[in-house]
C-alpha cells in the first residue's frame, strides 16, 4: 500500500517530535512525576516529626493521635498512620494500619511505608509510622497512565492529526498541478493513452484519465507520488530505477521512445506498456520536467502470444510432416535389413554420380560383390543367423567406405559399391581389404568369403548399366575361379578364363558326360566374349527382382516382429518407449498431462502351470483384448479431451501391460479409466471351457509429476503397481504421487456415497428465479441440484457434479433434475400461476444420449407440461465436444418446442461462426462480464455488444450473477431481456420458491420505480 504525500510528511514530523521528546527525557529535562511524589511525602514525614517531636516534650497524646486522624483522612496519597513506643506497642493509630504497615526487612523506611523517630530530651520516644499509596498501581491503564509514555502516545496521535491536517491544506494550497491550464489537462484526458507530466523530481503534476483509469486510482489521488513509485515490475533497487526513461531524461538524455514496462497490479496479470518520455524545457532551454505516455499493449501482447502459440502447433505440425516424410523418404530407399541403399535408389544415384564424372572427367568405380555359399548358410544355421551375416556384411562394407560413396544391397546376398573419384587399382585394394576383413569377422557366429568383381570408367563404359554389368562379370569369374578373390574387368585373366571356357566347349561336343554346369558356364564365357546373352540376363534380372521382392518383404515382417509382440499383436517395449517420448514431446510443448499405466495379471503363469502353454497363450491374447476394447470403448475414450489421441496398449513382459495416455488436461480422468480397467477384469475369462479370474494390479505414474523420460515414467509406474500389490492386495491401482492417490481416493469415495445418495434419494432442488427486465417480475426460474449429505450435511454441486460425470452417474441424476423440476412446474400451474418455467442445466455427458429429445418430450407429456415451460441449458464446451451431433440434437429438441439457451456464454469458445450454426434461444452472459460493468468500460462494452449481437439473431439475453443495482441500470440501458443474482434472490427451496411467485420480487431497484411511475 503506497502512503500520500501528506501522510508521510504528517509521519516524520511526529517522528521528528517524539525524538526531541526522548531527548529532553533523556538529559533531564522532562519532569519527573515520581521524584516530585518522594520529595512531597519525605517533606510531610519532615514535618510530622518536627509537629510531633514538640507535642512528645509536652505529653500531648492526643494531640499526636489528632494529628494521625487528619492526616489519614484528608490526604488520599496515606492509607495509615499510627505512634509506636520504643517497646513497639501502638500508642494511636489510624485508619487500618496493621493491614497496610509492611516495613522492610532491615528497618528502614521505603516508599510506601515510612518511619518517622520522635525524640524526648534527646532520648527515642516513640516512633510515627505512616503507610503511603503505591507509586505504581497493579494495573497496566494505570500504569500507563501515569508514565512517561503516555505523554508520548497522547503526543504522537494528537501531534499526527494536527501535522496531517496541517499538510494536507498546504498542500492544497501549494497544489503542483495548478501549474497546469484547466483546458491543457482536459486536452489530455481526451487521449486514449496514459500521460503523465513529472517534475524535477519526478513528482506526478499532472495524470490524465486514462492513467488513472490504469492504475485504478483518481487524477487528484496520484499527484504527489513519484514516477517510480507506481509498482513497476522489476524496479525496486534505486539502481534499476535510474534506468526508467523519465529519470534517464531528468540525467540528462534527449527523448525516450519505445521503452516497454510492466505494471503490478493486484486483481488482475501485470499490464503492459510502451513509454516515451520528453522533456519539458523552460525558456533558456533547461528541462523543468518530463511529458511521460503510456501506450497499453497487454491484449496486443497477449493476442501475440496467442499467436506464437498456433504458429507453434502450426510448426509442430509441420516438422512432425517433415519427419514423417524424411522416415517416408528413408524406408522407399533403403534396404529395411541392412539400412543400405535398395537396388532402385542404388541406381538413382549411380546415375547422377556417373554423370558428374563424365561431365568432370573424373575417375570411378563400381565394385559388384557376393558372398560365399550363402544359400549353404541358411540351409545349415537358419535364416534369422544369414540375416546377421548380412548385417555384419554391410556394416563392414560402410566402415571400409567413404560418406560419399554409395553403398547399396543388390538383392539377396549380392552388394554394390560405387567410388566416385576412385581407379580400378585403388578400388581393388579397397575390394582386398574388405574381403580380408569379411573373412577374419565371426562376429555372426559363422565365418564367411566374399568375391568381389571390379570396373571403372577406364573401360570406357557408355552408361552405369554396362559398368554394372562389367564389374558383375568380374565377379562371375571370381566365383568361379575359386571363390574369396578379387577380380578386375580388365585383368588378363577375364579374356583367358573366357578363351579357355570356349575350347572346352568345343571339346565337350561329343561328350555326352559334361555336366549341366560345364555346359552353363561354358555358354556364360562364350556371352562375356560374344555378347550373346541378353536372354539370360533378362531371365536373371527378373529372378533377382523376384528375390528382392521377397526379401523386402521378408525384412518388413522381422521388423514388425521387432516392433510388435507376436502373441498379442501390441507394441512391444521398444516402440512403447519411443510413443511415450512423442508423448512427453507434446506434454511440453503443450503444457499437457502425460500418463503411464503399468498393469499385471496373475493369471497367466497359473494357468501355464495347469492347463498348458497353449492355454496360457490363447489367456494372455484374450486378456490383452479385453484390455484393448476397454480402452478403444465410447465411454472411456469419452473421458478423455477430444484432442487426445487413442490410448496405446503395450506388452511390457511376460504378464505385465503398459498403457499411454497423452494430452491430458486434468489428472482426474485418469481415476476412473483406471477404475473401468480393473472393473473389466472383475468379469471371468472362458479358455477350453474353463472359467477363469484375474487378479490385477495397476500403478501409474504422470508427467511432468513423477518423471520426465519414458525409462522414469515407466519404472516409477511399476514401483506404484508393485506398492499396490504388497500394501493393498489384488485388483487395486496406485499413484505414484502420493498426493494425487489421495485426491483419487476421494473421488472414488464420493463416487460410491453417490450410489448410494441416488438410492436414498438425497438430492433436493433449490430455485433461482429470473427476472422479466421490462416488468421486474419473476418469468422462470433456473433449477440447481443440492446434495443433503446425511453425515457432511448440504454439498455443492461443483463438489460432486464432476465425478458424476466421470462415474457415468450424471444420466442417471440429470434424469432425477429433469423429472423433479418438471414435477414441480406442474405443480405450480396447478395452484395458478401460469407465467413460470423452469431451466435445467444439461452436462456433456447427457447430450451423447441415444433419442434425448424424444426422452424430454415423454417426461414433458408425463406431466402434462408444454414444452415452452422448459429451457435446456447447456455450456459452449459440451456442445463443441461434438459440434455435428449437437446440432442434431439441438435441432431436435427446438423442434419439439422447448427452448434452449447457452451458458455461460463467453468463457468458451465464444465464436459467432459456431454460434450462428446452433439453434438457441436465449443467451446467458456469464457472471464474470457483469461483476464489474459499473466500473470495468471494457466489460460494459463486452455486454453491450454480446446483448446487440443476440437481439440481431433473434435470441433473447440472460444476465447472470447481478448483485448491484447499478448493474441493473446499466444492463436495462443496454436492452438486456432477464436478470438472474442474488439482488432479486439467491437459490431456495420449491416453498420459497412457491411464496416468492405469489408475493413476487420487490427489490428496491430505482429504475423500476421511475419506470412504473411514468
Amino acid at each position: 500500500m503506497r502512503l500520500s504525500p501528506a501522510v508521510r510528511i504528517s509521519i516524520g514530523l511526529v517522528a521528528l517530535t517524539l525524538s526531541l521528546l526522548l531527548l529532553g527525557q533523556l538529559i533531564g529535562l522532562a519532569p519527573d512525576r515520581t521524584r516530585a511524589i518522594l520529595d512531597s511525602r519525605k517533606i510531610l514525614s519532615e514535618a510530622l516529626a518536627v509537629q510531633f517531636s514538640v507535642a512528645a516534650q509536652r505529653g500531648d497524646l492526643p494531640l499526636i493521635k489528632e494529628t494521625l486522624r487528619s492526616i489519614v483522612e484528608r490526604d488520599n496519597d496515606i492509607k495509615s498512620a499510627a505512634i509506636r513506643n520504643a517497646e513497639g506497642d501502638l500508642l494511636a493509630e489510624a485508619g487500618n494500619h496493621l493491614a497496610y504497615w509492611q516495613p522492610s526487612p532491615d528497618g528502614r523506611s521505603t516508599t510506601t511505608n515510612v518511619q518517622i523517630p520522635i525524640f524526648n530530651d534527646q532520648k527515642r520516644w516513640a516512633t510515627v509510622e505512616v503507610s503511603f499509596s503505591p507509586l505504581w498501581k497493579n494495573t497496566i491503564a494505570h500504569g500507563f497512565k501515569n508514565s512517561y509514555l503516555s505523554l508520548i502516545l497522547f503526543v504522537a496521535c494528537t501531534g499526527f492529526a494536527g501535522y496531517f491536517l496541517l499538510i494536507k491544506r498546504t498542500l492544497r494550497e501549494l497544489d503542483p498541478s495548478a501549474v497546469i491550464p484547466g483546458r491543457v489537462r482536459a486536452a489530455f484526458d481526451v487521449l486514449k493513452e496514459g500521460v503523465l507530466i513529472l517534475d524535477e523530481k519526478e513528482q506526478i503534476v499532472l495524470a490524465n484519465a486514462s492513467f488513472a483509469e490504469i492504475v485504478g486510482r483518481s487524477p487528484s489521488q496520484l499527484i504527489g507520488f513519484k514516477g517510480s513509485e507506481l509498482g513497476w515490475q522489476g524496479c525496486k533497487s534505486p539502481h534499476i530505477r535510474k534506468q526508467l526513461p523519465w529519470m534517464r531524461v531528468l540525467q540528462g538524455e534527449k527523448s525516450i521512445t519505445g521503452a516497454r514496462l510492466l505494471m503490478e497490479r493486484h486483481t488482475e496479470a501485470a499490464a503492459a506498456f510502451i513509454v516515451n518520455a520528453a522533456p519539458i524545457l523552460d525558456g533558456k532551454g533547461a528541462a523543468r520536467g518530463v511529458l511521460v505516455t503510456f501506450d497499453d499493449i497487454t491484449e496486443l501482447e497477449k493476442k501475440n502470444l496467442e499467436l506464437n502459440q498456433v504458429v507453434n502447433k502450426l510448426q509442430l505440425t509441420t516438422e512432425e510432416v517433415q519427419t514423417k516424410n524424411l522416415e517416408l523418404a528413408f524406408l522407399a530407399s533403403h534396404d529395411p535389413l541392412t539400412l543400405l541403399l535398395n537396388r532402385r535408389a542404388l541406381h538413382r544415384e549411380f546415375d547422377l554420380v556417373f554423370t558428374q564424372a563424365q561431365q568432370d572427367n573424373n575417375e570411378l568405380s563400381c565394385i559388384m560383390c557376393d558372398i560365399d555359399h550363402f544359400k549353404s548358410v541358411n540351409d545349415r544355421y537358419g535364416h534369422a543367423t544369414g540375416d546377421k551375416v548380412i548385417k555384419m556384411i554391410a556394416g563392414l562394407l560402410q566402415k571400409n567406405c567413404r560418406e560419399d560413396d554409395l553403398v547399396g544391397r543388390y538383392g539377396g546376398e549380392e552388394f554394390c559399391i560405387v567410388l566416385p573419384g576412385i581407379d580400378l587399382r585403388r578400388a581393388a585394394d579397397i575390394s582386398n581389404r574388405i574381403r580380408q576383413a569379411v573373412k577374419t569377422d565371426s562376429s555372426s557366429g559363422v565365418q564367411v568369403t566374399m568375391s568381389f568383381g571390379v570396373s571403372s570408367l577406364q573401360s570406357n563404359a557408355p552408361d552405369p548399366g554396362e559398368l554394372t554389368n562389367q564389374a558383375d562379370k568380374a565377379l562371375y569369374i571370381a566365383k568361379e575361379s575359386g571363390r574369396n578373390r578379387v577380380v578386375c574387368w580388365e585383368d588378363d585373366e577375364v579374356a583367358d578364363f573366357a578363351s579357355e571356357n570356349i575350347k572346352g566347349k568345343v571339346a565337350s561336343k561329343t561328350s555326352e558326360e559334361a555336366t549341366e554346369q560345364e555346359n552353363l558356364s561354358l555358354q556364360s564365357a562364350r556371352e562375356f566374349s560374344t555378347g550373346e546373352s541378353k536372354d539370360e540376363v533378362n531371365r536373371l534380372t527378373v529372378r533377382l527382382q523376384e528375390l528382392e521382392v521377397l526379401a523386402e518383404k521378408r525384412s518388413q515382417q522381422l521388423k514388425h516382429y521387432t516392433a510388435y509382440d507376436v502373441l498379442t499383436g501390441l507394441p512391444t517395449r521398444t516402440l512403447f518407449y519411443d510413443r511415450v517420448l512423442q508423448a512427453l514431446t507434446r506434454g511440453r510443448r503443450y503444457e499437457s498431462i502425460v500418463a503411464v499405466l503399468s498393469l499385471s495379471v496373475d493369471a497367466v503363469q497359473r494357468v501355464n502351470e495347469t492347463l498348458g502353454h497353449s492355454a496360457g497363450d490363447r489367456l494372455f491374447k484374450e486378456i490383452s483384448k479385453r484390455l484393448t476394447e476397454t480402452l478403444r470403448g465410447m465411454d472411456t475414450v469419452a473421458m478423455l479431451p477430444s484432442s487426445s489421441l487413442t490410448p496405446t496398449v503395450s506388452r511390457l513382459g511376460q504378464d505385465e501391460f503398459g498403457i499411454l495416455l497423452t494430452d491430458l488436461e486434468e489428472v482426474d480422468a485418469i481415476t476412473w479409466i483406471a477404475k473401468r480397467i480393473l472393473n473389466a477384469f472383475e468379469n471371468a475369462l472362458y479358455i477350453d471351457g474353463n472359467e477363469i479370474y484375474t487378479a490385477t494390479n495397476m500403478g501409474i505414474s504422470i508427467y511432468p509429476n513423477d518423471g520426465e523420460s519414458p525409462e522414469e515414467l515407466v519404472k516409477n509406474a511399476a514401483a506404484a503397481k508393485s506398492h499396490a500389490q504388497k500394501k493393498l492386495g489384488n485388483n487395486h491401482y496406485y499413484f505414484y504421487s502420493e498426493s494425487i492417490h489421495k485426491v483419487s481416493i476421494k473421488h472414488l469415495q464420493i463416487e460410491s456415497k453417490l450410489h448410494t445418495a441416488i438410492q436414498n434419494d438425497e438430492f433436493l432442488l433449490h430455485y433461482q428465479p429470473k427476472i422479466d427486465a421490462r416488468t421486474g417480475t419473476i418469468n422462470g426460474v433456473e433449477a440447481l441440484i443440492r446434495w443433503q449429505d446425511p453425515e457432511t450435511g448440504l454439498v455443492p454441486p461443483y463438489e460432486f457434479i464432476a465425478v458424476a460425470e466421470y462415474s457415468g452417474l450424471i444420466n442417471t441424476i440429470g434424469d432425477w433434475v429433469l423429472v423433479t423440476a418438471c414435477r414441480q412446474v406442474r405443480s405450480w400451474l396447478d395452484m395458478g400461476i401460469t407465467d413460470c418455467s423452469v431451466a435445467v442445466n444439461f452436462s456433456a455427458r447427457q447430450f451423447r444420449q441415444q433419442n434425448l429429445a424424444s426422452h424430454i418430450k415423454e417426461i414433458l407429456d408425463k406431466n402434462q407440461l408444454d414444452p415452452k415451460h422448459l429451457v435446456v441449458e447447456v455450456t459452449e464446451t459440451a456442445m463443441m465436444e461434438n459440434m455435428h451431433n449437437s446440432i442434431e440434437i439441438l435441432r431436435e429438441i427446438r423442434e419439439s418446442g422447448v427452448s434452449v439457451a447457452l451458458d455461460d456464454f463467453g468463457t468458451g469458445y465464444s465464436s459467432l461462426g459456431y454460434l450462428k450454426n446452433f439453434p438457441l434461444t436465449h443467451i446467458k452472459i456469464d457472471r464474470s462480464f457483469v461483476a464489474d460493468i459499473e466500473t470495468n468500460t471494457r466489460d460494459a462494452t463486452l455486454v453491450q455488444s454480446i446483448i446487440s449481437m443476440a437481439h440481431g439473431m433473434g435470441l433473447k439475453v440472460t444476465a447472470e450473477g447481478v448483485e448491484e443495482e447499478a448493474q441493473v441500470n446499466l444492463l436495462l440501458q443496454y436492452g438486456c431481456d432477464e436478470m438472474q443474482g442474488f439482488l432479486f434472490s439467491k437459490p431456495v427451496i420449491e416453498n420459497e420458491a412457491t411464496q416468492l411467485f405469489h408475493a413476487g420480487i420487490r427489490p428496491q431497484i430505482s429504475s423500476w420505480k421511475k419506470n412504473k411511475a411514468a
